[in-house]
């Protein structure tokens, strides 16, 4: 019997790569990517609630990709650590801490 799952893989490269990359954003993408990575990341804790209710010995959990998020000059920081929200913590953070990155909370609130 299968006891390991992994619920989605690597979902902030299909969600900024389907949505977020690729020069300035309309704000409907912009919407579109805050949509999507909250649906995911419900999805995410459905099927660990379905998972668990059917197999309740089983080990789940999500594959994520992390990078390392430098500026280049001091005046990329603030680029940097929304580079960082967006790609390392936008979807570890809410399954493991309960809330999103701060820079992106707000945004994400319209959908809770």
């Amino acid at each position: 019997m299968v006891s390991r799952f992994a619920t989605f893989n690597e979902p902030s490269i299909f969600t900024l790569f389907g949505l977020g990359f690729g020069g300035k954003l309309a704000a409907s993408s912009v919407d579109a990517l805050h949509r999507s990575i909250h649906r995911i990341n419900l999805a995410h804790g459905l099927a660990v609630n379905e998972l668990r209710g059917r197999i309740p010995q089983s080990s789940i959990g999500v594959i994520h990709s992390w990078q390392r998020c430098l500026p280049s000059t001091e005046n990329d920081t603030e680029a940097a650590e929304r580079c960082d929200a967006y790609w390392n913590k936008a979807f570890p953070d809410p399954q493991y801490l309960g809330k999103y990155p701060e820079c992106m909370q707000v945004d994400i609130d319209r959908y809770v």
